[in-house]
């Protein structure tokens, strides 16, 4: 069923995408709690690997320390172990490193497109914004716990077909060039994730031609994006805050 292939994505994520080996001490512990904890364990595990170290670039010492102590808890209590625990453990070296999330934001903001990149820590960002976006509309978000219950699992992205979409395009024909666009266009603020099938349509379409194909795409952030009369260096500001703001809330364990 498809909340199963959903998890077993997220297993394939940590494990082969992002090859976070430190993860397995916690990984072979959560195998002797319950389901729904191995589940959730892998799940918030990898949102604290993409906010610690591939967007924030923490060192990894933070990682050998913390998972010996978690694997040892988690076998020990197996199916008694409470996620919020591994929530607690995990705000707790946030608190530690990075406070009042400056270093995170500050990274977030600066994500840049690159053309022969891989471009993973762009990625995974708004794929998980994207599936926390139900709850993140909620007028009063609760805590780490209510985001879990309200994650869509749903959609699948995989890596490999998952496409950047430019909104000012990355490669605007002549007579749509803008200097002050072309600066900014490989900023996080520029970038959407998109159903490949879409992107490929929109080819170097300025905005105003391409505006349509963020109609009913079921990707949260393309309706704000709908809305817009025209796209602006103002516009490629206020997407980056929206994600900062996200991503913040999203990629914390309180």
């Amino acid at each position: 069923d498809n909340d199963n292939k959903w998890h077993k994505s997220k297993l394939d994520l940590l494990n082969n995408k992002l090859k976070h080996l430190h993860a397995m001490p916690v990984l072979l512990a959560a195998s002797f709690s319950s389901e729904n904890n191995f589940k959730h364990i892998v799940n918030e595990t990898s949102k604290f690997f993409i906010r610690c170290k591939m967007i924030s670039d923490l060192h990894a010492s933070i990682f050998s320390k913390l998972y010996a102590v978690l694997a040892l808890r988690i076998h020990k209590e197996r199916d008694r172990f409470d996620i919020s625990e591994l929530h607690g453990a995990f705000n707790e070296i946030l608190l530690d490193k990075d406070p009042e999330d400056v270093r995170f934001s500050t990274n977030v903001r600066s994500l840049i497109y690159q053309k022969k990149g891989d471009n993973k820590p762009i990625k995974c960002l708004l794929m998980t914004i994207q599936e926390n976006w139900e709850w993140l509309k909620q007028p009063c978000q609760g805590n780490s716990l209510n985001r879990l219950k309200r994650e869509d699992q749903t959609v699948i992205f995989d890596f490999n077909s998952m496409t950047l979409e430019h909104i000012y395009p990355y490669a605007a024909l002549h007579e749509d060039k803008d200097m002050d666009m072309e600066k900014l266009k490989n900023n996080i603020g520029n970038i959407v994730l998109l159903d490949p099938s879409r992107n490929n349509k929109n080819d170097n379409k300025p905005f105003i031609d391409k505006k349509n194909s963020f109609e009913n795409t079921g990707i949260g952030i393309h309706s704000w994006i709908y809305e817009q009369k025209e796209w602006t260096e103002e516009s490629v500001k206020k997407l980056t805050e929206t994600y900062v703001d996200a991503a913040v809330k999203v990629f914390s364990f309180s």
